[in-house]
């Protein structure tokens, strides 16, 4: 069975060994970086015997749900080394734009888990303005 709370522990230990981090009503771990905030959240895998370990950034919020945004979404959903670029449809219509990579967390080591999670942060601190340029929506900073 996976530990869980023990992979929780670990991942904390890791994060706040470079910097501050925070802690959310749902128990994430979140980082700020330039205009966007990254999430990095402890859970069991379906099957129960393993922990996973999902870091999302935050891109963009009240997106537009265009077919140009679809269609930029599909052709570049995996041009980086970590992480991948997807919308998800809020109740109110606009989409919210995301990069999210997943992680073993019962063999995750430090080096592992940092590169990770500061690799997406710094894309979706990289892209953001540039896409909200492009398809409109704001920013982590601005929501």
């Amino acid at each position: 069975m996976a530990d869980a709370a023990a992979v929780k522990e670990r991942v904390q230990a890791y994060l706040t060994s470079v910097g501050p981090v925070q802690i959310d009503d749902k128990g994430r771990y979140s980082l700020e970086s330039g205009s966007t905030r990254t999430f990095v959240e402890v859970m069991p895998h379906p099957d129960g015997k393993v922990s996973l370990v999902m870091v999302t950034a935050v891109v963009l919020f009240e997106v537009p749900l265009t077919p140009e945004l679809f269609r930029h979404v599909a052709l570049h959903t995996d041009d980086w080394v970590f992480g991948h670029l997807f919308v998800t449809e809020g109740e109110d219509g606009k989409g919210m734009l995301l990069m999210r990579h997943m992680l073993m967390g019962d063999y995750l080591d430090k080096d592992e888990l940092l590169y990770v999670v500061f690799g997406i942060t710094g894309v979706a601190d990289d892209i953001d303005e540039k896409l909200k340029e492009q398809f409109g929506g704001k920013t982590y900073e601005e929501s």
